[in-house]
């Protein structure tokens, strides 16, 4: 390394005595042992540094190519918009730089093109013994925007294996990830997103009575779908799933209305009953969506193919009749719309309602509902993927082989610098998991 051959030159240049004393050859060992232990606190500043410039500068080239899209003419104003916003960025973020500079910055209204070259100046401690006084960072961001509607349903694992620590590590990333999706200002282009906590079961609320249709029906969905009918109770909130040929499907509620199981509804348990965090239609307003964000909280079991479920619908124009407002409809599949699901979990898919016995706690946990709903899961990836919804999924800590491999399929393939399935094993991982795809949903895939 440059750096440590660099210290040791300056280390050895000191006078040497040619009595063969070993006080300057022990001067020697512990001055480059003493700028050694200088050196790393010095290059763990400029660590902080380049990280701190990096996020910064990719955030300010990101609302730079939305101010594009959105139409701002390239001139003096808008330069000093991208400086504005990179510095608002440094601002609390513990940069310890001397001074930072943008020291290049274009953005082409003809291609959507934006590029930015930043530095940051760190001034150095015991390292300048050595007369190494400074470092300098440098790093470089770039992107093409394309100006594309996009909606997009984010599913959000709130289960009791994410409470504590974790729950507050979703709260912050999701946040961040609405921050990029939806940034201050105008927003002439179509960018709608929408919330699907899950748990034992899905908590539509208000919608709950419209999309069972009142549970007025004996069986739901096809005849056998539910081991036990009576099970099947009226809801003002709460749903679980729908069986037979549609469980798996976008087919409006109206031909194939969801159940609401008495064993999610009326159960007191907290690990059995219907999640406190609600489902969110697709909206354009980031204050909406980051106040049920940051109220997400975690309890019960995981039933997964539900929050697959209703992520399809949210997107699904077969649904728009459900939400009561045109601002909520999902636009028509095709060309004109990107279609987008983001899929986190922490676990197993263990919870599933049709077709499982009638036992109290028989849907939670055991092998026939952990097959069901791993199995309708399955499927649900496959129709969302075949319907034109490009699928991103994030394995949050998650240690289970059959279940990480279940998200890697039902991901999008990756393709090229595009990559759709996440592995995260930490918190901070989990944030750049959720920054890099919202990167990508922008239309602004930072590219340098």
């Amino acid at each position: 390394m440059k750096l440590v051959s660099d210290l040791y030159k300056k280390a050895a240049s000191f006078k040497k005595n040619e009595n063969g004393s070993i006080l300057p050859t022990t001067a020697i060992i512990l001055s480059t042992l003493f700028i050694a232990a200088g050196a790393s606190l010095d290059y763990s500043r400029y660590a902080n540094a380049k990280t701190v410039l990096n996020s910064a500068l990719d955030a300010a080239v990101l609302d730079a190519g939305v101010r594009l899209g959105n139409g701002q003419i390239v001139d003096a104003e808008f330069e000093e918009d991208f400086q504005e916003f990179f510095e608002a960025n440094l601002t609390g973020r513990g940069l310890v730089a001397r001074e930072y500079n943008v020291l290049n910055f274009s953005a082409n209204e003809d291609t959507g093109a934006v590029t930015a070259t930043a530095e940051a100046k760190i001034n150095t401690t015991l390292m300048a013994v050595a007369g190494i006084t400074e470092m300098t960072a440098v790093t470089t961001s770039g992107g093409v925007f394309q100006s594309t509607d996009n909606e997009v349903s984010i599913m959000l694992d709130v289960t009791g294996s994410m409470q504590g620590s974790k729950i507050r590590a979703l709260r912050s990333a999701a946040s961040e990830a609405i921050d990029i999706l939806l940034p201050d200002g105008p927003q002439t282009r179509n960018m709608r997103i929408g919330l699907v906590p899950y748990a034992s079961s899905v908590n539509a609320h208000r919608y709950a009575r419209r999309a069972t249709m009142g549970n007025n029906t004996p069986q739901i969905a096809s005849a056998g779908a539910f081991s036990n009918p009576n099970l099947n109770v009226r809801t003002n909130g709460c749903v679980t799933g729908r069986g037979g040929r549609d469980a798996a499907t976008d087919t409006t509620y109206r031909t194939a209305p969801v159940g609401s199981d008495r064993r999610s509804v009326q159960n007191r348990n907290a690990f059995f009953r219907c999640p406190t965090s609600r489902m969110l239609p697709l909206t354009n307003q980031a204050s909406t969506l980051k106040n049920e964000i940051n109220g997400l909280e975690a309890n019960g079991f995981t039933s997964g193919h539900l929050g697959l479920a209703w992520s399809y619908y949210m997107l699904s124009p077969q649904w728009n009749s459900l939400w009561r407002d045109e601002a909520n409809e999902a636009a028509p599949y095709s060309e004109d719309t990107n279609k987008i699901a983001i899929l986190m979990t922490d676990g197993v898919f263990n919870t599933a309602y049709d077709g499982v016995g009638a036992a109290n706690n028989a849907p939670f946990n055991n092998d026939v509902s952990s097959d069901r709903s791993q199995s309708v899961a399955g499927q649900l990836c496959e129709n969302m993927k075949t319907s034109g919804i490009t699928v991103y999924t994030i394995a949050f800590e998650l240690n289970d082989d059959d279940a990480r491999d279940l998200l890697d399929n039902c991901a999008t393939n990756d393709e090229g610098n595009d990559i759709f399935f996440y592995q995260a094993d930490n918190e901070e991982e989990l944030r750049e998991a959720f920054r890099a795809i919202a990167r990508n949903i922008s239309s602004l895939r930072l590219t340098q």
